[in-house]
């Protein structure tokens, strides 16, 4: 049914939709080779850290055994021998619990890059698919085109033509979105209803960060598919997210940015929208009756 469908349709919608498509194609590729590169530099940074924690490890096991040593050498020492080995017991302690000090916070370093490179693995298991999925679709309208008559080099040179038109629109440079600016998107005062309030009729990825009705606990409120929804952002001694084990942004404005080019729907299957608009970068200012409470 599609194909005789596609034999009536008209000509500029076929050219349309086969833009659409190429372009949406385009930018999944994009993201794909930024996450891949993430994902290669990530995994990378995970093996050179198991080696120097597995090395860690072994030297910590040596200073313990050192100590095991010292305390028998101090327990059969003659009297006047125990004041130095009760110093060398002292600095060999000190040293060891240094070690020991390290060795944990470089596990926690490790974890947080593993739990990382997961999300970026899932990131790529998840483009995957939608990229052979777009591809297949680019070239079913490019063979219907073919069929009514244009040349494949006529296809891509109006492809072609498209890309230089828009290129400039493709390009995401996260240091430039008003993201940056916390106070576009963070208001500590407001309530769950009140952002509802805001947000009502605002275009999809519109969203603010405010605090939860739990205790200590932050709130993302963020349109989608036309309604306001809710989502809470754990804060552990990982970092931030919104479910484990993708709980590893330092900062809210980190978490903020990372979603502003990658979609939620890796949390939540009905999310499927980026960050794309700070609430009060579309508004210039707030709508309330309270101005909001900023966090610097």
């Amino acid at each position: 049914q599609e194909e005789e469908l596609a034999k009536t349709e008209k000509i500029e919608k076929l050219f349309e939709k086969l833009i659409a498509v190429n372009k949406n194609l385009a930018e999944k590729n994009k993201v794909s080779e930024t996450v891949s590169k993430d994902f290669n530099e990530t995994s990378s940074e995970v093996q050179t850290k198991r080696h120097a924690l597995d090395a860690l490890k072994e030297l910590v096991q040596v200073f313990r055994d050192q100590t095991s040593i010292q305390e028998k050498i101090q327990n059969e020492a003659q009297p006047h021998e125990i004041k130095n080995l009760e110093i060398n017991s002292e600095l060999l302690k000190k040293r060891l619990d240094l070690m020991s000090e390290s060795c944990e916070q470089l596990e926690e370093i490790l974890k947080q890059k593993e739990a990382y490179k997961k999300v970026l693995e899932r990131e790529l298991t998840t483009l995957k698919p939608e990229i052979h999925g777009l591809a297949r679709e680019r070239d079913k309208y490019m063979r219907w085109l073919q069929q009514r008559g244009f040349s494949l080099p006529k296809i891509n040179q109006v492809i072609n033509r498209n890309i230089e038109e828009t290129s400039e629109e493709c390009e995401v440079d996260t240091e430039t979105l008003p993201h940056n600016d916390e106070k576009t998107w963070l208001m500590l005062n407001c309530s769950r209803t009140e952002a509802e309030r805001l947000l009502d009729g605002k275009p999809d990825g519109t969203f603010l960060i405010r605090k939860s009705r739990h205790v200590d606990k932050y709130a993302l409120s963020v349109v989608c598919n036309g309604s306001v929804n809710h989502c809470i952002i754990n804060e552990t001694s990982k970092g931030l997210g919104f479910t484990e084990p993708y709980n590893i942004y330092p900062t809210l404005k980190d978490l903020v940015l990372h979603y502003a080019t990658n979609s939620l729907e890796i949390h939540n299957d009905l999310l499927n929208t980026v960050l794309a608009y700070p609430i009060l970068a579309c508004n210039g200012s707030y709508i309330g009756e309270n101005p909001p409470i900023y966090v610097s």
